[in-house]
């Protein structure tokens, strides 16, 4: 998100205890359905893909992080280049994260413990509001800004002549080529900007706090593929990515004498990064504001219902799922039969409700959270 947004306008801490205990569940309610989305959106809504997957390639457990070893890229800058500008096309994959839980105390004789149950958790894919496919700006590092520019640590040269954007964007990744060193990585960010995640987080709690849930509220903004990193297809660098390697390193704390020798041993080009504007403006309160799809308000109108349904039944999708757009429109129809039947004290989720598992009803393969394929 941007850095440079103003302290007063960030967003509180992602966590609020909204009231007493939440041992019992939440009550049903009553809602009028969204306003019906457009046909564009809907479009937007099912052009958002991942990636495409990299040769050689692994990643984080978040997913945040992509990397390759693939020779080619180290070897000829024109495969570099061709890759950065197909990868810097695609945003990251962003989200809208809601998680409620409290805490129980067991009494075993005079000992007291306390266990965190999980009330309700999902995520709720909003990539498609950064704009289609190739709406991001490719800019490379300005020569008045200190990064790492083949550095082991960011400084201001060596620079580049005025040059076009894209054309930079070339020389850089032919200074990585022609680069001498064995351990060398060149890095592509994926930046999002002008996205109120203070406003959206007000109406989310909300619409919470209209469910009379009681219990401790996170909502946050987490997303993938935020960064991908080339390295140089050397030992040090295929030892670096290797997972049980790293977590070798993390248990036996290794890592706090070989993380700075791998600082100091690599040279590093952290200069290109892809940016998507969610909007040209970062307060949603300014009415001359133009979003890529829609406004943060213009969004919770259409899934305001469905949250609350979700926190209502105790949703759980699990780390790797999301709520797809089914689980929205779904939630429309019943809202809308519930208003035809004049039932106001009908179940939104039906009166014989479906006891299968939430996964193996809502959740497609193809919309797994952080799925690379």
């Amino acid at each position: 998100m941007n850095k440079d947004h103003d302290e007063s306008r960030r967003p509180p801490p992602h966590h609020e205890i909204l009231c007493g205990s939440a041992k019992d569940s939440p009550p049903l309610y009553q809602d009028l359905p969204s306003a019906p989305i457009n046909a564009e959106a809907a479009l937007n809504i099912r052009s958002w893909s991942l990636p495409p997957k990299l040769a050689w390639s692994s990643h984080n457990l978040s997913h945040s992080e992509i990397r390759t070893l693939a020779p080619h890229y180290s070897n000829n800058a024109d495969a570099l280049y061709g890759m950065i500008i197909e990868q810097a096309s695609y945003p990251p994959s962003y989200y809208v994260q809601i998680h409620g839980k409290h805490n129980e105390t067991q009494q075993s004789g005079a000992k007291q413990t306390k266990e965190e149950i999980t009330d309700f958790f999902f995520r709720i894919n909003i990539s498609h509001l950064l704009g289609p496919l190739g709406s991001g700006e490719l800019i490379s590092l300005p020569n008045n800004k200190r990064g790492y520019r083949g550095t082991r640590i960011p400084r201001l040269v060596p620079g580049l002549d005025d040059l076009e954007s894209r054309d930079a964007v070339f020389e850089w990744c032919q200074r990585y080529v022609d680069d001498a060193a064995k351990v060398k990585s060149f890095t592509l960010s994926r930046e999002v900007l002008n996205f109120d995640t203070n406003k959206l987080y007000q109406l989310i709690r909300s619409a919470i706090t209209d469910t009379n849930y009681c219990g401790q509220v996170y909502i946050t903004f987490p997303s993938t593929h935020c960064k991908l990193i080339v390295y140089s297809p050397c030992r040090v660098n295929a030892w670096r990515v290797n997972a049980w390697v790293r977590w070798f390193c993390y248990l036996s704390f290794l890592w706090v004498f070989i993380w700075p020798i791998l600082i100091f041993l690599t040279s590093r080009y952290e200069i290109v990064k892809s940016v998507f504007y969610y909007a040209d403006s970062p307060y949603s309160d300014d009415p001359n504001r133009a979003c890529q799809v829609m406004s943060e308000h213009e969004w919770f109108r259409m899934w305001q219902s469905s949250i609350k349904r979700a926190v209502s039944t105790k949703v759980n999708t699990g780390d790797d799922g999301v709520l797809p757009e089914e689980y929205r429109t779904t939630t429309e129809r019943l809202l809308t039969h519930s208003l035809e039947t004049n039932n106001p004290s009908e179940n939104i989720i039906g009166n014989r409700p479906d006891t299968r598992p939430f996964n193996s009803r809502f959740v497609s393969n193809n919309e797994r959270w952080g799925n690379d394929s």
